[in-house]
């Protein structure tokens, strides 16, 4: 469904009338879809969410932008190898680590030590975020089977709105039933593995 018709559908559960709702207006409905979307974004890392950007290292910082889309991190990897992600503080001190090779996000930037003496290249793969549905023909990222769960957080907010806890209370419920079943199906998909070169542990470069 694009917004249009994701819009009609909480409308059409809210029994608002053509004449329309002092309260629940469309604007109100389009922000509450959004709202839906960047919730069900945060639950968890989903396979429709997962992808992979093209990250260059400078010489200077050994820094990257984040994608603009980023929301979680999965892998980084550098020669066909698998990079080690370190902690922050082992990246800021790096002989308090085992590995003298890692990575860390800081801030917008995805950092790697040590600072490579060429551009280095490096396959990210990461989870992003739904975009916003910016107009009505816009669609989720989110398959279409799974669209109510959408209407359903949607439908909540807007009997929030209303106070009326009963309803808002039921259609939470759905939410929630909506999520397990996605988590489930989740299972299945997104615990594959990166395939990478396994001749050294974990990346190195120069």
């Amino acid at each position: 469904m694009n917004r249009s018709e994701l819009r009609t559908a909480v409308k059409d559960r809210l029994a608002i009338p053509s004449s329309g709702d002092g309260l629940i207006t469309d604007t109100f409905v389009n922000t509450s879809l959004n709202d839906a979307l960047n919730r069900i974004s945060a639950e968890r890392d989903w396979w429709w969410l997962a992808a992979t950007a093209t990250l260059t290292f400078d010489t200077v910082n050994g820094a990257a932008t984040l994608p603009s889309d980023f929301m979680r991190a999965n892998k980084l990897v550098i020669n066909d190898a698998l990079a080690e992600p370190i902690p922050l503080e082992d990246f800021l001190d790096p002989e308090n680590t085992e590995s003298s090779y890692g990575w860390v996000i800081y801030g917008s930037q995805v950092k790697i030590t040590p600072v490579p003496s060429t551009s280095t290249n490096g396959t990210f793969y990461y989870f992003r975020n739904e975009p916003a549905l910016s107009s009505d023909s816009s669609t989720p990222l989110l398959p279409v089977a799974y669209h109510y769960a959408i209407v359903a957080y949607a439908s909540f907010l807007c009997c929030a709105r209303r106070q009326d806890e009963q309803r808002a209370s039921l259609y939470m419920q759905e939410y929630g039933n909506w999520m397990r079943t996605l988590s489930d199906d989740n299972r299945t998909t997104i615990n594959k593995r990166i395939k990478f070169n396994r001749a050294n542990d974990y990346a190195s470069w120069e």
